[in-house]
């Protein structure tokens, strides 16, 4: 008896799980990238909303990275990435289909982007803050001038 058999006579209905064969988890240096499910095109409906998918959207979203589904031909001519959760909306909003070396580029990218985006959120944080702190300035300045001109 397989795994999947057995688990499903323990509860049935009851205990839903999912046996991932093609979830694969993007990494660099120990740290996850991304998930990505890969499905052969036509095989199966792609249903966003089922509980399965949206169980391995949440799972990537608490580790705050991505999760596609990625569907292709028997041969990988060619890949249409479908983002699954907000964090991979971030990268294609909408269904984007590319070719193995774009592919390929992509899952590089997935790598790299982590540092790229702490940067950039590094520098939007300080230009808040000192817009922020400008801001508070100039609050002071018209108040000190509201409170002499109704001296």
């Amino acid at each position: 008896m397989d795994v999947k058999t057995w688990h499903k006579q323990l509860g049935g209905y009851d205990l839903p799980a999912v046996e991932l064969q093609h979830l694969f988890i993007e990494y660099t240096h120990g740290k996850a990238a991304a998930l990505i499910e890969y499905r052969l095109a036509g095989s199966a409906y792609l249903n966003l909303n089922h509980p399965t998918c949206r169980a391995i959207a949440t799972l990537a979203l608490n580790s705050d990275i991505p999760f596609f589904t990625v569907l292709h031909p028997a041969d990988y001519s060619w890949l249409q990435i479908v983002s699954c959760n907000s964090v991979a909306k971030a990268w294609y909003e909408t269904e984007v289909t590319m070719d193995p070396q774009q592919y390929r580029k992509f899952l590089w990218e997935l790598r790299e982007r982590p540092r790229r985006t702490q940067q950039k959120v590094l520098d939007q944080l300080t230009d808040t803050i000192n817009r922020m702190a400008q801001d508070e300035a100039f609050y002071q300045e018209m108040k000190k001038q509201i409170t002499s001109a109704a001296k």
